[in-house]
């Protein structure tokens, strides 16, 4: 008899989880899988070879014979202008200055070189340009000219005028 009521309550008991578990229902549970990430055993690292026994340096070999003689230069061609400049007539319409004038006639001279402008004693470095203008400058001046009209200003003077290329 305690057999059968050991068994009974056990059953009371379990009965229970059992349909919990289930979730009362005859379907199957709803719980989401579990799924578990590979795990790789790390290889191990193999030990490095030794390195070779050093071998002596090899001896020198004999000092070559006399170097060859240098080739020739080749020919020069048509000498190519290195910095090509191109020169402006220019006329001084309006000048002031504040100290040594740069230059003292109405009529001057501006060379434009490809990098650089020369403005009577002054020689501006080109930072832009295109087809129809050119701006110039150095910390103590700005030199610009758009189309055929010029201004300068800076710490020497201010002025402006025209120029045509010769």
């Amino acid at each position: 008899m305690r057999k059968l009521l050991c068994a009974n309550t056990l059953l009371a008991v379990a009965l229970p989880f059992v349909i919990v578990g289930c979730g009362s229902t005859p379907t199957a549970p709803t719980t989401t899988p579990v799924t578990q990430s590979e795990v790789t055993a790390p290889t191990p690292v193999p030990s490095p070879t030794p390195s070779p026994a050093p071998t002596p340096a090899p001896t020198p070999a004999p000092a070559p014979a006399p170097a060859p003689t240098p080739a020739p230069p080749p020919t020069p061609g048509p000498s190519q202008p290195t910095d090509s400049a191109v020169t402006y007539d220019a006329h001084v319409n309006t000048v002031q200055w504040y100290g040594t004038p740069l230059f003292t006639t109405t009529d001057i001279e501006i060379v434009r070189y490809p990098d650089r402008i020369v403005l009577g004693s002054m020689v501006l470095p080109i930072v832009q340009e295109d087809a129809r203008s050119v701006f110039a400058r150095t910390n103590e001046m700005t030199f610009s000219a758009v189309d055929s009209t010029w201004t300068f200003n800076g710490l020497a003077g201010q002025g402006s005028g025209t120029w045509v290329k010769k």
